[in-house]
This record gives structure tokens, sequence and C-alpha cells, in this order.
């Protein structure tokens, strides 16, 4: 899997996610924080208010995201 994983041309993801304006990997982070938002409330609404850590993925996947957009031309395997 790491093989494959070391394969891909990873700064021809980069160019394509970097063109446009706004640039195409903010869209996308832009729309998953929307749905992810979108999904939260209507999860919230139906159960009755308590302590609980459900914000934490959803919030999870935003970041991992913003990650993978903004630091992906520098990581290395």
């Amino acid at each position: 899997m790491l093989e494959l994983v070391q394969r891909v041309n990873w700064s021809e993801y980069i160019l394509i996610l970097s063109q446009g304006d706004p640039p195409v990997g903010l869209q996308l982070i832009a729309i998953n924080a929307f749905l992810v938002g979108y999904w939260f409330l209507r999860r919230m609404a139906k159960r009755k208010p308590a302590a609980s850590p459900a914000w934490m993925l959803p919030a999870l996947f935003i970041a991992a995201n913003l990650g993978v957009v903004t630091w992906g031309s520098r990581l290395s395997f």
C-alpha cells in the first residue's frame, strides 16, 4: 500500500487543487464545512442536550481536509 502512495504524482493533484479563483481546494473545504455543519446541526436537533464529544469528528474532518489541501505538497513518505 505504501508503494502505491509513493507512486502517486502529488504535484499534479496540488496543481489541480490550487487552480481557480478561489482555489478548488478552498472550495472543497468550504463545501465540506457546510455539509458537516448541516449534519451536526441536524444531529443535535434530534438529541436531548447532553455533554458529548460529538463535535470532535466533524472538527477533525475539517482539520484533516484543511491540512491535506494546505500542506499536501510538503508531505513526503
